[in-house]
């Protein structure tokens, strides 16, 4: 194999990694504290993705 399939391969399995502890940690973490948290967790999710959608 050539170098180049082997970065893109080695970039592949770190995002999917990435891409699986992201998940993870919105549903066994974020999102249980945001509905324990009520108004107050409306108010951060309103504030994480207006300030980090633009």
């Amino acid at each position: 194999m050539d170098y180049f399939t082997i970065i893109l391969r080695i970039i592949h399995i770190f995002s999917g990694g990435f891409w699986v502890g992201v998940g993870l940690f919105m549903v066994g973490f974020l999102q249980p504290t945001i509905l324990e948290t009520g108004e107050d967790g409306q108010t951060l999710m309103l504030h994480l993705t207006r300030k980090t959608a633009t």
